[in-house]
């Protein structure tokens, strides 16, 4: 299967999986894959990756990382045949389960570069300084939790990397 056939494929997934969900802001969550997507192509174009074929696989599991943790039933309740076992194995990685230390699934995470670039890309969302001054109005403890939690894995994503992935920029 064409890799930018999967990118297509994981684009409709997620906006059924995400449909009416909403984030802590009250917006469509389906904006969240939407930027990390994007994040992922700038990173990709700052970190050299020139292969059309990794920076469409690193999109189309961009559009889908959220999936398996907030759809009912995760991916499997959608068609992926074709998909690479590459994507998979990322897609386990960026899944957080909840009996998992989060340090420790960062750590895991690090195993590999895919999913260390999908990561560092979802926490830049997650950290983007006009969403968190937002949330800090509704939300001040929350905000508090959530950067402590993140930092360790700015930190130890960007080492993996060697590349701090705040240079980004939001």
């Amino acid at each position: 299967m064409i890799i930018r056939d999967i990118y297509s494929r994981c684009f409709s997934i997620a906006i059924r999986a995400h449909s009416g969900q909403t984030d802590k802001l009250g917006y469509a969550y389906i904006e969240h894959p939407m930027r990390v997507d994007e994040i992922v192509t700038r990173m990709s174009d700052v970190m050299g990756i020139s292969d059309v074929g990794t920076i469409y696989l690193l999109k189309s599991i961009a559009m889908v990382h959220d999936v398996d943790e907030d759809y009912k039933n995760g991916l499997k309740s959608f068609n992926t045949s074709g998909f690479p076992d590459v994507f998979f194995d990322v897609i386990t990685l960026l899944t957080h389960d909840k009996d998992t230390l989060y340090n420790d699934y960062i750590d895991n995470i690090c195993t590999s570069r895919l999913s260390c670039i999908v990561k560092a890309a979802d926490l830049l969302d997650n950290t983007d300084p006009i969403r968190i001054n937002k949330l800090k109005s509704i939300e001040p403890e929350t905000v508090d939790r959530l950067q402590k939690k993140y930092s360790y894995a700015i930190d130890k994503i960007s080492k993996q990397l060697n590349f701090d992935i705040t240079s980004i920029g939001w």
